[in-house]
């Protein structure tokens, strides 16, 4: 679908036969970007070359045109006699009609913005020949030239009986122009030529300067227009896409022509990443390529995509555009990108626009704090250029850096510098304070000082649990930061779960022993539990007296927990029969059976009185316990103890005591 609505702006725009680089000469009253210039070569032309280049049939078509455009642009005289021969109607041996090369010639006379004037006699000729392909590319070609003659040859033209040259040369005439009044009109075309011909050449070229001007303005409105309407129409397009047809469109799009296209690629991957849909592979490939896009914003977007995707293996590709780039605002986004895996490579890069004030410098900080903590900034040379740098583009307090900044003067500067670091971690201001820890957590030496400034501020908890778990990964670590508060209990949970990754199975025991935190202690002896046992050299596997105890903790603690899990982890119930013996499995296993209702099966189990007992008392707070009750009776059919009688007809009377102080309904 959009492959029509493009054709149809293309067609649209080469129908109106106006260079948009003209309209822009006109407008400002200089030459267009040299990128999108469009005039005679003023280089000498090679013309043997070319001319070889325009009659080999096999060679592309647009450098066929390229080269014709040499030639008749060149001020060589040889070229000159080569490009007349061509136009000449065919005088050159073997007669370039044979090969199509005089209708490629005349391609690219029509693709200049202003054809040279020496070129209308020969296309006169051509106009008036009884071929009518040749005709109407001469015609075509006429209206680059931008002539009083080349006017009123057209016009002459457009009274001709042959349509396809009428419409031709009222086309040529529009372009040459940019009249849009006259329309198919021969006579207004006469009687607007009839006032504007006798006058001085430089009221002429206005005449014509304006009215191309006029119609480059309209081509630019309805593209815009155009444009506009086949991205929303694509947009449409792409939401009644099935989900998993979805990547392939934007695909597409990324790597279209059409700038308006890619920006829509662009547009659509960020929404799919907005509402936390995942975007593969190829995607993020794409966005790669468009890193080297000539739109500044179009490479901004795609960078801030591949952020947001981070692929694997994209350092060449980023770095490859950091070097190349000259926006600052691109130069960020690529920076936050680098900050992430940083290379030695870029470090002249980054240095650069440390530098420069702008934009990109807290990118550029960040990612030179990032290769410091990679050891690249290894020359004393470069530490010495960063902290001038900092230096001098400090225009406020200390406190007024950002955290990369601080980062890199606690780890580059001197021992004033560190405590003048260390002194904003009581400054009145919390995001100054947390800044100023999260600069010093890197620092060995600085853990005392966070962990201090935390025990008086629970916001600086996260920090300083990312900074023991760094620096200190032992069981005192824990216990330090156990001491301190968070601000809120998940904060503390976390922080303290994230710690517990670095510990032994020993010292998660006894972690998990002072841990109170019910979900914590759990979290710690699934750990204790699951990490890799012993192995013994040529014999079996040993687990670890620690994993062991942490097994039978976790499983006696989901037990009073309410939590029995009918027959428990198999490595538990394992663990258990190899610490406590296999009647405390069975009985384990017992008591979960009663939990969950399942009486015939604990029935055919074996255990003393004393075992169910213990699972009725665990669900005494259950609608079947009284069922239980009854299936100790069934089981033990009278030959409870006094003791175990006494215990039951207890427990009863606490079940009877709990129902009746349930609210009726």
């Amino acid at each position: 679908m959009f492959k029509a609505a493009l054709i149809l702006v293309m067609v649209s725009s080469l129908a109106a036969g106006v260079s948009p680089c003209l309209g822009q000469a006109f407008r400002t009253g200089g030459p267009p970007p040299a990128s999108r210039r469009t005039q005679p070569a003023t280089e000498p032309s090679n013309w043997e070359a070319d001319l070889a280049m325009l009659k080999d049939v096999q060679a592309p078509r647009s450098e066929r045109v390229a080269a014709a455009q040499r030639m008749l642009g060149s001020s060589e005289e040889g070229s000159r006699v080569a490009a007349i021969a061509l136009l000449g109607a065919g005088e050159m041996a073997g007669g370039p009609e044979a090969d199509g090369t005089q209708l490629i010639a005349l391609e690219g006379v029509a693709q200049f913005a202003a054809a040279p004037e020496w070129v209308l006699p020969l296309l006169q000729k051509l106009a008036a020949s009884d071929d009518t392909d040749r005709r109407i590319a001469a015609i075509a070609a006429m209206g680059s030239v931008r002539t009083r003659e080349s006017v009123a040859a057209l016009i002459a033209l457009a009274g001709a009986d042959s349509e396809p040259v009428r419409q031709g040369a009222l086309a040529s005439l529009t372009r040459l122009t940019g009249r849009a009044e006259p329309g198919g009109n021969v006579l207004a075309w006469r009687t607007w030529f009839d006032a504007v011909q006798w006058l001085p050449e430089a009221e002429w070229r206005s005449v014509l300067a304006e009215g191309v001007a006029g119609r480059a303005d309209r081509l630019s409105r309805q593209r815009d227009q155009a444009v506009a309407r086949l991205v929303e129409l694509t947009r449409k397009a792409y939401l009644e896409v099935p989900a998993e047809g979805r990547e392939t469109m934007m695909r597409a799009l990324l790597a279209d022509e059409l700038e308006a296209l890619r920006r829509l690629g662009l547009d659509l991957a960020r929404r799919e990443l907005a509402n936390a849909r995942s975007l593969g592979p190829a995607i993020a490939l794409a966005a790669l390529k468009l890193l080297a896009d000539p739109i500044a914003s179009v490479r901004l977007d795609a960078a801030e995509i591949v952020h947001s995707l981070a692929p694997a293996d994209i350092e060449q590709a980023v770095t490859t555009a950091i070097l190349l780039e000259r926006e600052p605002a691109v130069a960020s986004a690529l920076l936050r990108i680098l900050s992430r895996s940083p290379s030695a490579t870029v470090r002249p890069v980054v240095l650069h626009w440390l530098a420069l004030p702008g934009p990109a410098q807290p990118a550029a900080m960040a990612a030179a704090a990032a290769m410091l903590e990679q050891g690249l900034f290894s020359e004393q040379a470069d530490r010495d250029r960063v902290l001038e740098i900092l230096h001098d583009s400090r225009q406020g307090p200390l406190a007024t850096l950002p955290e990369p900044a601080l980062r890199l003067l606690a780890g580059l500067g001197s021992e004033e510098d560190r405590a003048a670091v260390m002194a904003l971690l009581s400054a009145p201001d919390v995001a100054v304070r947390l800044k100023s820890a999260e600069a010093l957590s890197r620092l060995p030496a600085s853990l005392d000082s966070i962990l201090s400034a935390a025990a008086g501020d629970p916001g600086l908890f996260a920090i300083a649990a990312s900074a023991t778990a760094m620096h200190r990964p032992t069981l005192a670590g824990f216990l330090g930061l156990y001491r301190l508060a968070a601000s809120t209990p998940e904060d503390r949970r976390a922080g303290l779960a994230a710690m517990a990754e670095k510990l032994e199975p020993d010292d998660l025991l006894s972690a998990a022993r002072v841990t109170v935190d019910v979900p914590l202690r759990q979290a710690l002896l699934v750990r204790a539990a699951s990490l890799q046992p012993a192995v013994n050299v040529g014999g079996p596997t040993i687990p670890s007296a620690a994993s062991v105890e942490a097994v039978v903790l976790l499983a006696e603690m989901r037990l009073r927990g309410s939590k029995p899990e009918p027959f428990g982890a198999a490595h538990e119930l394992d663990a258990l029969a190899a610490e406590r013996g296999a009647d405390a499995a069975e009985h384990f296993v017992i008591q979960c059976l009663l939990w969950l209702g399942r009486l015939e099966d604990a029935a055919l189990m074996q255990a003393p009185a004393g075992v169910w007992l213990d699972g009725l008392e665990r669900c005494i707070g259950l609608e079947h316990a009284p069922a239980i009750a009854a299936a100790i009776n069934v089981k033990f059919n009278g030959s409870l103890s006094s003791p175990d009688q006494t215990r039951l007809d207890e427990l009863m009377r606490r079940y009877e005591r709990a129902l009746s102080e349930i609210p009726p309904r």
